[in-house]
């Protein structure tokens, strides 16, 4: 047996039991009519697809620490050693040294607001459960690519939703089988680098993909500024078929009511009719339209996409809508 701190040690979160349900599977019954994932509410759809995924990765943490203990046991048996003494000897990792504390503190020094003889242990504390938590991802990295290890948990299938998305701007092919919807925001630091990637995939699939970009203002928190003068502009710079132009230069700086004309200006927009716009009922109605579409979906972060209906699951955006895009056109 191992020690009793392992399990501890490699499970970091609270496991929720549960199985992956596929659309079509029967959720509940109410008031004597079974009812389906598609028959609840788009954002309560996405919470479920959220609450599997969860479910499935922290089942997965379970299967690693079976996995790691199975490693440390066959070990231990081929050295004829103790288990406990391959264990620690694997989860070993270098003292904290009182240089590493005093880099910290003078790092966070001015957040702590205490001299350092004060908050020295739970400086200490933190950096050894900062280096548990590397040595023990290497381990589990390196079991899995000795052992071979591969999860055969059935991975969630996103609830497939439909949209409107007639108002809303486009490129790439017109009749494309794929269709990728961006909820994004201009002032949002991870959609302005993944931007440059989303060009890229663009210009590789421009004859397959159809993207559409849709606003999702987070930046904000419900007050509208720089975010939603830019939505606004770029939505009137379309009514002139400047949009994608004015988005690109609103990914390189942010634009506020002062400077859009300025843009405007360098587009060769027709001023007085963009002017009009961008303080109009007309183009703040977009906004709020294009908000509440994002939260009747779900959408809670940017950039979020979809893929013909089905929001990616990401952590990489870029790495993972090309994944997705070269799934759909191998199933083709």
């Amino acid at each position: 047996m191992l020690i009793k701190n392992l399990s501890i040690l490699l499970l970091s979160s609270t496991v929720s039991m549960g199985a992956v349900a596929a659309n079509n599977d029967v959720l509940f019954s109410y008031e004597g009519k079974d009812y389906q994932l598609k028959d609840i509410q788009p954002y309560l759809q996405q919470s479920y697809f959220d609450a599997e995924i969860k479910a499935r990765e922290s089942l997965n943490k379970v299967l690693e620490q079976a996995m790691v203990e199975m490693y440390i046991e066959n070990k231990a048996t081929k050295a004829d050693r103790p288990v406990a003494d391959v264990q620690n000897e694997l989860f070993a990792y270098e003292p904290v040294t009182t240089e590493e504390v005093k880099k910290l503190y003078d790092q966070l020094k001015d957040h702590i607001g205490l001299p350092l003889e004060q908050v020295e242990p739970q400086i200490r504390q933190e950096l050894e459960n900062r280096k548990r938590s590397i040595t023990i991802q290497k381990l589990i990295a390196t079991v899995k690519k000795e052992t071979r290890f591969q999860s055969k948990l059935p991975k969630p299938e996103a609830p497939s939703v439909s949209m409107d998305l007639s108002p809303y701007p486009w490129k790439g092919d017109k009749n494309a089988e794929i269709t990728v919807v961006e909820f994004a925001d201009y002032n949002c630091g991870y959609c302005r680098t993944s931007k440059s990637e989303i060009d890229k995939l663009m210009k590789q699939y421009k004859d397959k993909v159809k993207l559409h970009y849709v606003d999702f203002l987070v930046t904000e928190k419900g007050v509208p500024g720089v975010s939603t003068a830019t939505a606004r502009g770029a939505y009137c710079a379309g009514k002139q078929d400047k949009f994608w132009e004015f988005y690109d230069l609103a990914y390189e700086k942010p634009i506020t009511l002062a400077t859009a004309g300025d843009v405007a200006e360098n587009l060769d927009l027709n001023q007085e009719k963009f002017t009009l716009c961008v303080t109009s009922d007309e183009s703040r109605q977009f906004v709020l339209d294009s908000n509440k579409l994002a939260m009747d979906l779900g959408v809670s972060g940017t950039p979020t996409f979809f893929v013909n209906g089905q929001r990616i699951h990401t952590h990489d955006p870029a790495v993972d809508l090309r994944a997705e895009i070269e799934k759909h056109l191998s199933d083709k």
